[in-house]
């Protein structure tokens, strides 16, 4: 499966954190959150993984030399569209789309079993939490509909001061640190 994590945001909610730091390049544990997704988006097997970029662009090109990228000349709605115009091959496989600044224990597998080969978004009561998986037919156009997965797992924004906090405090009751 394919990953495009959504890091192109200005992170106005965490300022003055975010002037010279994009918000999914701060640390928790001397480690950026980007890491810890991609931590978690590993253990589930996920290893291609594209960033769509914007704010403070260098920075990930610096940090993530391997990544592929799609960059935005100004802060949009969420490109997939973009991103299957510049790489047309992903429209045939399953692509997880993840917010850049979302910590979670969700487990990918269970949503995507759930899913049953169709698209779905993991849900907290009405509240979009920031995951979902593609299909290849709602990447080709196919079919539009996203299915709700509502399971009991934890998630955190971690765009406000205390929503960073929490995520840090998950972490820590967790025992989920860089060592």
């Amino acid at each position: 499966m394919n990953c495009m994590i959504l890091v192109g945001g200005k992170g106005k909610r965490m300022r003055p954190f975010t002037w010279f730091t994009p918000k999914p390049l701060l640390p928790i544990f001397g480690k950026p959150i980007l890491d810890h997704i991609i931590d978690y988006l590993s253990f589930f097997g996920v290893r291609d993984i594209y960033l769509k970029i914007y704010y403070k662009p260098i920075q990930f090109l610096e940090n993530y030399p391997d990544f592929k990228f799609i960059y935005e000349k100004e802060e949009e709605e969420i490109s997939v569209n973009k991103l299957l115009r510049v790489y047309p091959e992903l429209k045939n496989d399953f692509l997880i789309v993840v917010n850049g600044d979302t910590l979670t224990n969700l487990d990918l597998l269970s949503m995507f079993k759930m899913s049953k080969g169709k698209s779905i978004r993991a849900m907290d009561g009405n509240v979009y939490t920031g995951i979902k998986i593609l299909s290849p037919d709602y990447l080709q156009g196919k079919n539009k509909k996203i299915a709700e997965f509502r399971s009991d797992f934890w998630w955190q924004d971690l765009g406000t001061p205390s929503g960073y906090l929490k995520g840090r405090k998950y972490l820590i009751e967790n025992g989920i640190k860089n060592d």
